[in-house]
């Protein structure tokens, strides 16, 4: 479904998935996904719903500690789509088995998962998680405001970034794989600066642990 959001009229792709419990269902759902984004790359994009996975073993508390294919698939789709999980200011779980002591099992299993181009936009936005209501599933809800104030600090080239060998590479395989399919010089040429200062402030986190 595609929504139009406050005055600038700015469209924006809402997808509301629940992703089946066993494997092969959520393999089949992401590919569906990635279609979906190979067809509309630049749009901001906003998925919610039951994705029947952890992201990771914080968010789980009882049962196994281990992570299961399906969190693995679920962590591997977030990165390949560049995807950044809202995550509640309030509550920890949104899925119980309704059991106490030893036997209880919670999780998030609920998430809403937004696009790269979402975050840092004219948007502000934060997930809560609704009073449980005797189900084993807790609602949860997003709120969205406008807002012209910049939620980061602007963007800016950082003088220790060359010492890495592999920066060039790796600018040049963004500057590749970020190209629009189709639009004007001038919308590609903006498409693409957007998307390397996005995968440019990623890999300043990761490998130099600097936000």
């Amino acid at each position: 479904m595609v929504a139009s959001l406050f005055a600038a009229r700015e469209l924006v792709l809402l997808t509301n998935v629940y992703v089946p419990i066993e494997l092969h269902g959520k393999q089949l759902m992401w590919s569906n996904i990635c279609l979906v984004h190979n067809m509309v790359p630049y749009y901001p994009w906003i998925i919610v719903g039951d994705f029947n996975a952890i992201i990771e073993l914080a968010k789980k508390r009882g049962g196994t500690t281990r992570l299961e294919p399906s969190a693995m698939l679920l962590q591997d789709n977030i990165y390949v789509l560049n995807l950044v999980d809202i995550k509640p200011i309030n509550g920890k779980f949104t899925w119980n088995n309704r059991r106490v002591g030893d036997s209880c099992i919670a999780k998030i299993l609920d998430h809403f998962l937004v696009s790269c181009f979402w975050v840092g936009g004219m948007w502000s936005s934060c997930s809560k998680i609704l009073n449980w209501r005797g189900l084993d599933h807790s609602s949860i809800k997003l709120s969205i405001s406008s807002t012209r104030i910049p939620q980061t600090p602007p963007f800016k080239f950082q003088l220790m970034w060359p010492r890495d060998l592999d920066l060039h590479d790796y600018v040049a395989q963004w500057w590749q794989y970020g190209r629009p399919s189709h639009g004007t010089a001038m919308y590609v040429f903006a498409k693409l600066l957007q998307f390397v200062k996005y995968q440019l402030k990623r890999w300043n986190r990761l490998c130099f642990k600097i936000s």
